[in-house]
């Protein structure tokens, strides 16, 4: 971990490293409370491998660098025929007998060679196929722009039956830690009267605060604070998330008009609309990369 880093990009979209408390991050550190890090790993990988269709842990994003060897990834958009076609593989017998690629639309297919770095999408289902003796290195990591699709896997790993060890470390806990950061961030924004697109939040943030504010008082409503992953800072979840939406509302009706609408046009789940990008001239050819 002294030699080698994620990319920059990646902490500055990383929702653990952006709105778990520093202060805490500091102390769970010296305690070691804090839920193990799948920001940095390596995989080392002999030629022949290869892994099934899958979605990644609560639908995390992947940064993927390949230091030596080839790999081909395959890939499809996370959309509501996709993820139907994943969900109905995966909880069956058919992901013994059968190739879920055929029953994707969208695929695409990415070849990574040594130096080359991969970024996939939350949510995205994919199978890798290493061509060549390979090492590797990467990690997963949540995205404040994508709540409604993390909510979303994390919500099929439960029907499922994912084991809890096999699931994102801490989901449960740094999703109210982003209640907080989000409440802190537009009160920021109001105070200053900032005049951007949702002050300090963006459209797609946005979009994704009442699907957040729903799945959370859901959990606290179904479990008690400790099975609703209510951390110990949090110390009245209720009067966060009504606080929570009582500053969405003012930053969505009175103050900023041209953001509600962006925030609006932004789909707030996956089963409300597509947003298929047309890849179909992309799909690859099954019978090989399955070889």
């Amino acid at each position: 971990q002294q030699q080698v880093s994620a990319p920059g990009f990646v902490y500055q979209l990383d929702l653990m490293t952006q709105a778990w408390p520093q202060q805490q991050q500091q102390q769970d550190a010296a305690s070691r409370s804090r839920p193990r890090s799948v920001l940095l790993y390596t995989l080392c990988s002999p030629a022949g491998c290869y892994t099934d269709w899958h979605i990644d842990f609560g639908g995390s994003a992947v940064w993927y660098h390949m230091v030596k060897g080839v790999k081909v990834f395959l890939a499809a958009p996370p959309t509501p025929a996709n993820l139907e076609a994943y969900e109905s593989w995966a909880g069956s017998d058919l992901q013994a007998r059968s190739w879920l690629g055929v029953g994707l639309h969208g695929a695409v297919q990415v070849r990574l060679e040594a130096g080359a770095t991969l970024m996939l999408p939350p949510g995205w289902p994919h199978a890798v196929v290493t061509l060549e003796d390979s090492i590797a290195v990467g990690g997963n990591f949540l995205m404040s722009a994508h709540l409604p699709v993390h909510l979303d896997i994390a919500d099929m790993e439960q029907r499922l039956g994912v084991k809890p060890s096999c699931q994102y470390p801490g989901f449960r806990s740094l999703l109210w830690h982003t209640a907080a950061h989000f409440l802190t961030r537009l009160g920021d924004s109001l105070a200053d009267c900032e005049p951007e697109v949702g002050g300090a939040l963006y459209s797609c943030e946005l979009a994704g605060a009442p699907v957040l504010l729903e799945k959370l008082q859901q959990w606290l409503g179904d479990e008690d604070e400790d099975m609703a992953g209510v951390p110990e800072e949090v110390d009245a979840p209720s009067g966060l998330l009504q606080h929570l939406q009582h500053m969405y509302n003012l930053v969505m009706v009175q103050h900023k008009p041209p953001v509600a609408a962006a925030a609006a046009a932004q789909p707030p789940s996956r089963f409300q609309q597509e947003g298929t990008p047309d890849l179909d001239g992309f799909y690859p050819n099954h019978t090989a990369a399955a070889a």
